[in-house]
């Protein structure tokens, strides 16, 4: 609720606010800040959880350990990320080699992380089939939905 509350400021500020001011407009503002901070706490908590239950649908030390540390990971370069938005004193920092960078790295992190979850999951769950045919179903509707996300999450990518 907070992260879309601060969003809905920024674009405020932006378009309303800051209209026709373009040395304003290329200001980064305390709501835009914040907003990418928010964001950024918010996938890690939701990271930790799939890695938690990744360790607790597979019971496997090794691939919960692997999962932590890409979340971790991403984490660390998250807070790099925002260390060098809330330095900046315009907009042009987007344009860095260095902010670019550390987006790629995130992006890149963030996928290897969400694929390994999944897979993990989806491994996991044809594991425990059992060859009893209605408890066979709902794990292939588990094995599904797992897929249909990260399907779904390619489609918004392309």
């Amino acid at each position: 609720m907070f992260h879309s509350a601060v969003l809905i400021r920024a674009v405020h500020q932006y378009t309303v606010e800051f209209f026709g001011d373009d040395q304003a407009a290329a200001t980064p503002v305390w709501s835009l800040k914040m907003a990418a901070m928010m964001l950024g706490i918010n996938i890690s908590v939701v990271q930790m959880f799939f890695c938690l239950r990744v360790y607790l649908i597979t019971r496997s030390l090794v691939l919960a350990v692997i999962t932590t540390t890409l979340a971790l990971a991403r984490f660390v370069i998250h807070i790099r990320q925002m260390v060098t938005m809330f330095s900046a004193t315009t907009l042009a920092v987007v344009t860095i080699s260095k902010f670019r960078w550390e987006v790629t790295s995130l992006l890149t992190v963030g996928a290897a992380s969400d694929v390994l979850v999944a897979a993990s999951i989806c491994w996991a769950l044809l594991r425990i089939r059992s060859g009893f045919a209605s408890s066979d179903k709902l794990v292939d509707k588990l094995v599904a939905f797992t897929i249909g996300t990260l399907r779904d999450f390619r489609v918004v990518l392309w």
